[in-house]
């Protein structure tokens, strides 16, 4: 054989072994940027909906909202679907925890937060927690 059919063959050979590692590596890495994305934008949406809710509760008591913790509690624990076990909180404007729906969450977690306000002035916050761990787990299936 010739030198140059041998660097040839060398080549394809490394260019081969580059393109496997880079279909390794790109496939997994797309499932979890997509079920990342999938998983914000459920966050994003299931905190914008449970903020509208207490944002209504505050508009009927805007001084005493923060005491009304058994209607809040209740509103927190609501979930439309149990596909994501998720933790939620209501924080007013000093951060203290006014009311909270706690369910044990495996890390890694994602948390996403959305403002409570009252007459366009921001009263507190409501924060939703869920946990990653299954798409990590999948994505390194």
């Amino acid at each position: 054989m010739s030198v140059i059919r041998k660097n040839f063959i060398r080549i394809v050979e490394a260019s081969s072994g580059v393109l496997i590692l880079l279909l390794t590596l790109a496939l997994p890495s797309i499932y979890f940027a997509l079920g990342w994305k999938t998983l914000d934008a459920h966050l994003r949406t299931e905190t914008e909906i449970h903020s509208r809710e207490v944002d209504a509760i505050i508009a009927r008591n805007p001084e005493m909202w923060q005491f009304e913790t058994i209607r809040l509690a209740r509103l927190l624990s609501y979930q439309p679907g149990d596909d994501y076990p998720e933790s939620r909180r209501i924080l007013d404007p000093d951060e203290a925890v006014v009311a909270q729906w706690n369910e044990p969450l495996a890390w890694p977690v994602m948390t996403r937060s959305y403002p409570l306000k009252d007459s366009g002035e921001v009263v507190g916050s409501l924060e939703a927690s869920l946990s990653m761990n299954s798409l990590v787990l999948k994505t390194a299936a």
